[in-house]
């Protein structure tokens, strides 16, 4: 697994189902030449063999109104990858997902709560999951295009509200264009779980997804896809 450090654009850096924590604090943007600083810093101080390498988190970076400059500044800064940790909803529009490539922008983390109405409203507004993996697809399909090798993967932070759709989620993401897919156990699910969860790491190899699972229950036949055992 390839090290990226991790550098945020904006707080809180949390991404929690609404369900959940129905409550959203405020966000606060940091400034470019912040963010610009720390990313020479963290350049500068790279020590491991491959990189150095930054995915740009946090609150949504495509709200952020100076992106463009902090990837920028992150190129400038030398890193040799570039990522973006979304909700992904912003590469469906306009040219979004075009210019994040050209600008620099190979690895995408996409944050994903679910599909269908229940993912909505775990997440965001009416249609917020479908943009999202329309964002991922758009992502993906301006790469081939223009010959860009890029890394995919979706995040599903795991609660109780989703748990059970977790087969679902990765089919989706799998066919958006994610090759890896991270069930991240946002909240504490039941151990009962685990079935679901094995079925969720059949289902991505299946759809050619490998499922990489933090901190959920998982049956002994399935413990390879444990964070940090992914091939």
């Amino acid at each position: 697994m390839l090290p990226f450090a991790r550098i945020e654009v904006g707080s809180p850096s949390e991404r929690r189902c609404r369900l959940c924590r129905p409550r959203q604090a405020q966000v606060t943007w940091r400034s470019v030449a912040d963010v610009a600083s720390e990313l020479r810093e963290v350049a500068s101080d790279w020590t491991a063999p491959l990189g150095p390498n930054v995915f740009l988190g946090g609150a949504e970076p495509f709200e952020h109104p100076s992106l463009p400059s902090i990837v920028a500044a992150a190129v400038d800064a030398g890193f040799e990858r570039v990522g973006i940790e979304t909700d992904a909803t912003a590469l469906a529009r306009g040219e979004n997902a075009r210019g994040s490539l050209l600008a620099g922008v190979r690895h995408l983390r996409a944050v994903l709560f679910g599909v269908g109405d229940l993912g909505d409203a775990m997440a965001g507004p009416p249609g917020f999951s479908a943009a999202a993996l329309s964002g991922i697809e758009r992502y993906a399909e301006v790469a081939r295009r223009e010959g860009i090798a890029v890394a995919i993967s979706a995040v599903v932070p795991v609660c109780k509200h989703n748990v059970d759709l977790l087969p679902v989620i990765v089919a989706s993401a799998a066919a958006a264009g994610a090759g890896c897919v991270v069930l991240d156990a946002a909240e504490p699910v039941a151990p009962a779980a685990a079935a679901t969860v094995a079925a969720a790491c059949d289902t991505g190899i299946v759809n050619r997804a490998w499922v990489e699972v933090h901190g959920l229950p998982l049956p002994a036949s399935h413990e390879a896809h444990r964070a940090g055992e992914a091939m």
